[in-house]
């Protein structure tokens, strides 16, 4: 009798572990998900600007402020959250006799999911003349 609890005991701690390391598992896998996405919604601004002018640039044509959802649902923007982000266009941070020709594009995204809040920011400098007349 005392064999046979001491086995069942081990089997229920063997299930447990592995019950909550399948959950751990998925949910590692929705936050990655999430994260990618994320990425992808501020690459997708980021390289908005890549299409713009320095007029553009500077005046930052594109909204302040936006709102992506997770995904789609058939076509419409049903989806269990959305990213929040804001787009800013700022005077590069350097002391140096071109700096009027650089800025600073920063895109910063931020959701909740599970009861978390995440953020995430990517940044770049964007020059005035780009990099063709240095390369080339």
């Amino acid at each position: 009798m005392v064999e046979a609890a001491v086995s069942f005991s081990i089997m229920g701690i063997t299930f447990i572990g592995l019950f909550s390391g399948l959950a751990w598992g998925f949910t590692m896998v929705q936050w990655t998900r999430e994260d990618s996405r994320a990425t992808q919604v501020m690459l997708d601004k980021m390289e908005q600007f890549r299409l713009f002018n320095w007029d553009q640039i500077v005046t930052n044509s594109l909204p302040a402020t936006f709102n992506v959802p997770y995904y789609e649902v058939a076509g419409t923007t049903e989806s269990s959250f959305s990213y929040t982000g804001a787009i800013s266009v700022e005077a590069a941070p350097i002391n140096a006799a071109y700096a009027d020709n650089l800025r600073t594009i920063r895109v910063q995204v931020g959701w909740t999911s599970g009861g978390l809040s995440h953020s995430r920011e990517i940044q770049t400098l964007v020059g005035k003349n780009g990099l063709q007349k240095y390369l080339f």
